[in-house]
């Protein structure tokens, strides 16, 4: 009997091992190869929007992505082939391809059409509308038409907050085509719409109210829309994009001159950005806030502060180093110290021409328009004794760049 005990521990071993391994092995082919689908799409798109300060990687992401779409179709998979048609079509629009990201959507939504489904037909234009960027004024036409499409199917299903959001970015299209008032109205319009369901984040609407009345120079209307923003943006605790409001509203401040609060808002943006160790932005929300001291004639505090800031958040890159330098010379050539000025513009100077930021241009991201880190341009060193302050302003929506505010002889 004792020398079968080793088989009776063998016996009941193998059925343990057995039991815990059958809902492994109860996996077919097909839910590994679907399981695969998953991950390749997981894999481009991390490698499609890649964290700061790494770089988008669109070509790698399509090999993925296609890999992805061709497992699918093999597996006839169509919730997967859509799924990866709609990845495909947002590298390509990254790729600043728009035919191929077209066609790529159309997949999709001739699948839908096919099969009656007015609701995921209407989502596919909506997200093709949504993708494509507002920068380039010959895309807007498509981009208008995409979201007309998806405006036409989500009113036909009386789906009020989807058909205002679809007619919010065509407002938003009609902004950047520079059609002000007809912007204006739509956004009016949208906006009695959220209001009539219930609707409460509002604040994507008051932002391009905001937009419309800078490109209008109405800096009152402005500023009435941008504390609107932040308040239902507070009141809603949607708050991803909290450090671009701030900054924003800190901006009209200074551009009414009310420096102490731009101080204010343009800190609360900061330290956003720092809890949330998200740099991108950072040097050039600074520049703003080393500004407003420089004309509160607190040039001292402001290098105090850069100082701090230098080891608590290094530059990251060259074009947070032309930040600093210039935002150290400005303070200088404040307090009239034109030697030191002069050695951090030419530090400046160095890295510029290196990094060649005119040419740099960040795209929007979620939809709505992150501050960029500022471009600067360098005056020579002989008028420095003059007030070279340059002032960070606003371009197109979304965009900001350095500026001297006087002209130079």
């Amino acid at each position: 009997m004792r020398k079968s005990l080793p088989v009776y521990f063998l016996l009941f071993s193998l059925a343990f091992h057995t039991a815990a391994q059958s809902p492994r092995q109860g996996l077919t082919q097909r839910d590994r190869d679907t399981a695969r689908i998953g991950l390749l799409l997981r894999q481009g798109n991390y490698n499609l929007n890649r964290p700061w300060p790494d770089k988008s990687y669109p070509d790698s992401a399509l090999l993925l992505f296609h890999q992805a779409l061709q497992l699918s179709t093999t597996l006839w998979e169509p919730g997967w082939e859509n799924k990866a048609w709609a990845a495909i079509g947002a590298a390509y629009i990254k790729s600043d391809d728009l035919p191929r990201a077209k066609a790529s959507f159309f997949h999709i939504v001739e699948y839908y059409r096919k099969a009656g489904d007015k609701v995921n037909e209407a989502l596919a234009w909506l997200k093709l509308g949504e993708l494509i960027p507002v920068i380039k004024k010959e895309d807007l036409p498509d981009k208008i038409q995409s979201l007309e499409n998806a405006r036409s199917l989500f009113k036909q299903m009386r789906r009020p907050q989807e058909e205002a959001q679809a007619f919010m970015h065509i407002a938003e299209a009609h902004l950047y085509q520079e059609k002000l008032d007809q912007a204006e109205t739509e956004l009016f319009g949208v906006l009695d719409t959220y209001m009539a369901i219930g609707y409460k984040r509002l604040h994507y609407v008051y932002d391009l109210l905001a937009e419309v009345s800078k490109l209008k120079l109405d800096l009152h209307h402005e500023l009435k829309y941008r504390m609107e923003a932040i308040k239902t943006m507070e009141a809603t605790a949607d708050t991803a994009q909290a450090d671009s409001y701030y900054s924003r509203v800190a901006l009209v401040y200074a551009d009414l001159d009310m420096y102490e609060l731009s101080v204010t808002w343009i800190q609360k943006g900061l330290q956003v950005l720092k809890k949330r160790r998200s740099y991108e932005d950072y040097y050039g929300d600074l520049s703003l806030l080393i500004y407003d001291w420089i004309k509160l004639d607190k040039p001292q505090q402001a290098i105090a502060f850069l100082e701090k800031t230098e080891k608590e958040v290094p530059p990251v890159n060259l074009a947070h180093r032309v930040d600093l330098n210039e935002m150290y010379g400005n303070c200088y050539a404040a307090m009239k110290s034109y030697a030191k000025a002069e050695a951090y513009y030419m530090e400046m100077m160095k890295d510029y021409k290196i990094t060649n930021l005119t040419k740099i241009f960040i795209q929007r991201e979620r939809g709505w328009s992150p501050i960029l880190s500022t471009i600067t341009r360098c005056w020579l060193p002989s008028i420095l004794p003059r007030d070279n302050l340059r002032k960070p302003v606003r371009m197109s929506p979304g965009y900001w760049i350095c500026l001297p505010v006087w002209s130079a002889p």
